[in-house]
């Protein structure tokens, strides 16, 4: 095949790639806040070290992310942390749940990266994966999981989690499989010979599990590649993620400078001119591509850039980014404003659903509700998640005390939510609930939950019975509804309430 075909088949690839990364994609939060690599260029330091002390109480601690690179490979440079987002990209292209073994190609990751997959590209490509699979990582208080049994956030802080690899292996082509990928995950030819067709990425658990329990978050895949040095896609993963969490009520988030470098990571400078020569051409391009629109380095009287702060302001296309998760104008709450009507709203639903004998939230409640609400941007969707939290929990016994044991199910609610595609019952409105609509979708939700409870401690063979009648029941209503677990569950509680008169 002549060099013009290939080229013409690479650009109708390239295309039809460059078309699907439009869509937005979750990236994973530990490796959105700390790095893996140089920005700039390779190095001859082995180590990237990231630290800050805290308080634990009455316990000065220090929070530790070092990057380790071997001798033989060195630290991921530029080109290998472009590879990485595309191997991020590649995973969510093979869906949810995520699996530990992602079978790709050299030519896949190339066009998904957005070069031209020949000669030293590829080169290029086989190097930076020997570069991210050599990297060793210790975490002390940095990189935050939910764990198994309860599902609360924790901090990797000690013991042989403390230290781990990204990724744990990968096989390119033509190498002999190690016994540690499934024999599931391989080709019929590949069980045969025992050599690979693929380039075959092995996840670290950890980090897979942070994919399958949605500790991620949404990301615009190709405006961040478009953007024209690494340096700037770290700062949109920092700020995507900053803006998300810890903005304030006056629009911008605060950024301690010391900090800041070491999320990228830039060198920290000793003077507070060096500093802003080195930073401001960084932020001054991504208000040219409209995704800041202003910042501010805030005279803290001392000419030691330890002790400055930047203040970054949203532009137009981090606010479109932000749009699903903030809260209507209405409910008028932030993180620190737990007094405010959506606060109290929501917790006096979540007392009255749950049937709980207390009506005044603790401060941690006040602050969960607040950081809810925050993430959500959308009380009826609370409301639902609460909902879905009580069903659930009552599928397992788990006996719910307080607001907190509702959030392990926010992910699984959200996903669900979508699923079902249910405007009326999910999707944000805009408009102002009047107090007797309020009270009449609480009535509701308390008589669907009622009946579901009665429905979850029958004995498992009149469960089965009662629902095959359910099914049964929804799909004279039609295929959507019948395929709908809202529709069973509403069929279920029906026949419930005929049982129960």
């Amino acid at each position: 095949m002549g060099d013009d075909t290939t080229d013409k088949l690479i650009e109708k690839d390239k295309k039809e790639i460059r078309d699907d990364i439009i869509k937005p994609i979750k990236a994973e939060v530990n490796f959105m806040q700390y790095p893996i690599g140089n920005v700039y260029a390779k190095s001859k330091k082995n180590t990237i070290l990231y630290k800050r002390k805290f308080r634990d109480g009455n316990e000065e601690k220090e929070m530790i992310w070092r990057v380790m690179g071997t001798e033989a490979f060195g630290l991921p440079g530029p080109s290998a942390i472009e590879t990485d987002l595309a191997i991020t990209k590649l995973i969510n292209d093979r869906g949810w749940p995520v699996s530990r073994y992602l079978a790709t190609s050299l030519y896949e990751i190339a066009m998904t990266k957005g070069v031209i997959p020949k000669g030293a590209n590829i080169e290029s490509i086989r190097q930076d994966l020997k570069e991210l699979v050599t990297m060793n990582i210790e975490s002390q208080h940095t990189f935050k999981r939910n764990w198994e049994l309860d599902k609360k956030k924790k901090y990797v802080s000690g013991g042989i989690d403390a230290f781990f690899h990204k990724y744990e292996m990968i096989v390119l082509k033509n190498e002999s499989i190690p016994d540690q990928i499934p024999k599931s995950e391989l080709s019929e030819k590949e069980k045969e010979t025992g050599i690979s067709e693929h380039v075959y990425i092995v996840l670290n658990e950890m980090y897979t599990h942070s994919f399958n329990t949605y500790y991620t978050r949404k990301i615009d895949y190709k405006y961040m590649m478009d953007f024209p040095d690494v340096v700037l896609k770290r700062l949109y993963l920092i700020l995507n993620l900053a803006f998300t969490t810890i903005m304030n009520n006056n629009n911008y988030v605060k950024l301690p400078y010391t900090d800041f470098c070491q999320r990228i990571p830039l060198e920290i400078q000793r003077h507070i001119s060096k500093a802003k020569e080195k930073l401001n051409k960084h932020l001054t391009t991504l208000i040219t591509f409209g995704y800041i629109k202003d910042f501010k380095w805030v005279n803290t009287k001392s000419k030691n850039p330890n002790d400055w702060e930047l203040h970054i302001y949203p532009g137009a296309r981090a606010n479109n980014e932000l749009e699903p998760a903030r809260p209507q104008p209405q409910l008028n709450f932030g993180p620190s404003s737990t007094e405010k009507s959506g606060v109290t709203e929501t917790l006096s639903h979540f007392f009255s659903l749950f049937e709980l004998n207390r009506t005044k939230p603790t401060d941690k409640e006040k602050q969960q509700a607040a950081e809810l609400l925050t993430r959500v941007g959308s009380i009826d969707k609370v409301k639902r998640i609460i909902y879905y939290a009580r069903i659930e929990a009552m599928k397992t016994r788990y006996d719910v005390k307080f607001f907190g044991g509702i959030l392990q199910y926010e992910p699984f609610a959200l996903e669900f939510m979508k699923e079902e595609d249910n405007k009326q019952a999910f999707e944000e409105t805009h408009k102002n609930i009047s107090k007797e609509e309020n009270q009449e979708r609480l009535k509701e939700d308390m008589r669907f939950s009622k009946m579901l409870e009665k429905y979850f401690n029958l004995p498992e063979s009149q469960q089965r019975m009662i629902k095959s009648q359910a099914v049964e029941n929804a799909s004279q209503k039609g295929i959507f509804y019948a395929k709908s677990e809202i529709g069973i569950q509403t069929e279920i509680v029906k026949i419930m309430e005929t049982m129960v008169k």
